[in-house]
């Protein structure tokens, strides 16, 4: 295994403006969570920081290389860093920081030893170093690291030791009502771009032969999320509390880097509250953690609620229609309870009967939708029992 395969380019910041090793540790363990191979995230965090106890892992030429093992780490992963001012990482330090590289290591073994000798190797090539401070985004920057192992090592392997096995980030589910040619080709164009993104993917097939390779309650618990490209129904209630991306089989052979790219995109925002995380835009500050009211607007929607019916959003006001937003980004997270509170005012009548739609299609997919105040009176018709909570 080359130590490329332990990067992606969702674990590479470039240009932050972090001040102190506290905001620095903090965010190499947010990029390297998104390898999703770290159980606990804040016992990564403290073994850092007690590597760092130990001795500063500075190196030189504005290089700094936190490392660590431990059990909350199922398998290596490494993340990088780049800061737009030098830092003094650590007081003892003889040099500032502005580029680091994190190790992340599961506690038996010595990988985490492999993987720090591969890459003190290949950064003592000071135009590599260069190449790395020069580069613009992400990708080339993990272009960069490819290119000089590469040239180093060919081939050969960073270490002898067994690497363990990821498991799947992504899931898919294809589906064509006339026949299995498109279930099919859906299926391996979207395998196929996983692997070049490095983001391991399984595509349950739906065709006229029947579900194969149908995906596992365990793989659905870990993945990252899950690409539904079907035309023809398909059960989904299995995803509940999943990021969920409604597409067209279509999609799935010809745009399937892009609906990979976009499923990794709707990944929960894991610095919101769990109440946060289901109310969704009931108030503004949530609002805005998802990115509702942002100036590009018509950028958002695109990324944000694709496989949705175009119509509907081309006529969608961010600053206005915050509550039918609402309600199309949760049918992507459907976590298992909706609330509503008061933000169903003034709708007209062709709102309430779209609203009573929704809501119904929701609460079929065994989902529950609970109404507070106002929205009690818009919906009373459809709910399923009505109480009164002094």
């Amino acid at each position: 295994m080359r130590i490329t395969e332990l990067f992606t380019a969702q674990s590479i910041a470039l240009d932050e403006a972090l001040t102190d090793q506290e905001q620095i540790i903090s965010r190499l363990v947010e990029l390297q969570a998104t390898h999703g191979n770290i159980t606990d995230k804040e016992a990564y965090k403290k073994a850092l920081y007690a590597r760092e106890a130990e001795g500063s892992t500075y190196v030189d030429n504005g290089i700094t290389v936190p490392h660590a093992k431990t059990n909350v780490v199922t398998r290596p992963s490494l993340a990088a860093l780049r800061l737009s001012s030098p830092v003094q990482y650590n007081a003892e330090d003889d040099g500032t920081t502005d580029l680091l590289f994190a190790i992340a290591a599961p506690e038996n073994g010595s990988l985490h030893v492999d993987m720090l000798a591969r890459m003190m190797q290949m950064l003592m090539n000071e135009d590599f170093v260069e190449k790395l401070k020069a580069a613009k985004t992400p990708a080339e920057f993990l272009d960069c690291i490819d290119a000089q192992e590469e040239a180093q090592f060919g081939a050969e392997s960073f270490t002898q030791q067994e690497i363990p096995q990821s498991g799947y980030r992504i899931l898919a589910v294809t589906a064509c009502v006339n026949g299995i040619a498109h279930t099919y080709m859906a299926a391996e164009a979207l395998t196929k771009a996983g692997d070049k993104l490095g983001l391991p993917t399984k595509v349950e097939t739906n065709g006229s032969d029947g579900a194969k390779n149908i995906l596992t309650r365990e793989e659905i618990a870990n993945c990252d999320g899950i690409i539904v490209a079907a035309e023809k129904k398909v059960e989904t209630a299995r995803f509940d509390g999943k990021p969920v991306l409604f597409t067209r089989v279509d999609d799935g052979i010809h745009k399937p880097e892009e609906l990979i790219k976009k499923i990794e995109a709707l990944k929960p925002i894991e610095n919101l509250t769990n109440e946060e995380n289901i109310l969704l835009p009931t108030y503004p500050r949530i609002c805005s953690a998802f990115g509702f009211y942002q100036k590009q607007q018509k950028y958002i929607l695109e990324d944000n609620f694709l496989g949705l019916d175009r119509r509907d959003i081309e006529l969608l006001n961010p600053e206005t229609e915050a509550w039918k937003i609402g309600i199309y980004r949760y049918k992507l997270f459907h976590p298992r309870v909706l609330i509503l509170k008061n933000m169903l005012q003034n709708l007209n009548v062709r709102e309430v009967a779209w609203l009573k739609r929704e809501l119904r299609e929701i609460v079929g997919r065994g989902s529950s939708v609970l109404l507070l105040e106002n929205e009690s009176k818009v919906c009373v018709d459809v709910a399923d029992r009505l109480e009164v909570i002094a």
